[in-house]
């Protein structure tokens, strides 16, 4: 998996566009683990974590998915669940985000519930109009071992969002990381890239 140059202090140009993600889920679903896996390829990445502990800021990481002679375009994560303002933090991020990876881990009762039903309320509630939401289930590596949230509940999480994708990720065996966030990045790409058509009436 290719490791992603970050962007701590970006200054953007007047065509320059940042897409904002927000990583939603119940505490040891695995964000920050997959988040970092994507970006960093491996599961933890310490340092971005304890500074952005130290500096009592959400774990935001930045990366650029296109670029022209005209414009470049990003993808900023945040992630704040790596400290104590998490709820704080949290109702900061939905806001301003144009995405939302709404996580649950398949061994996790519990996180599931918190999925459904919190965490799926504060999209509605505070997530800007027509916000679209990426279904994620985390250790799935679990399956048929420890299972206890089966592919079919999952099928009706986020049925009342404008949800864009859903699918199951690993990062113990590396399964599918790259593929979920591809839904978020192929969908920004139809929007900044849009497929050329030839004008049959020129001339």
């Amino acid at each position: 998996m290719e490791n992603y140059k970050t962007y701590d202090d970006l200054v953007l140009k007047n065509k320059d566009k940042v897409y904002q993600v927000t990583l939603l889920g119940a505490y040891g679903c695995g964000k920050t683990s997959l988040l970092n896996k994507f970006i960093y390829g491996k599961k933890e990445n310490t340092e971005i974590m304890s500074r952005a502990i130290e500096n009592k800021k959400t774990n935001k990481s930045t990366i650029k998915i296109y670029h022209n002679e005209e414009k470049n375009v990003y993808l900023r994560f945040f992630d704040p669940s790596c400290h104590k303002e998490y709820t704080r933090l949290r109702d900061l991020t939905i806001p301003v985000s144009d995405y939302v990876v709404l996580m649950y881990a398949i061994d996790n009762r519990e996180g599931f519930y918190e999925a459904q039903h919190v965490f799926s309320d504060i999209i509605k509630r505070k997530g800007k109009k027509g916000v679209k939401v990426l279904i994620c289930a985390t250790k799935t590596d679990k399956l048929g071992v420890c299972e206890e949230v089966s592919f079919e509940e999952g099928k009706l999480l986020g049925k009342e969002m404008n949800v864009i994708g859903r699918g199951g990720v690993s990062v113990v065996v590396d399964f599918n990381i790259k593929e979920i966030f591809d839904v978020i990045i192929k969908d920004i790409l139809k929007k900044e890239n849009p497929p050329k058509h030839k004008n049959f009436f020129c001339c």
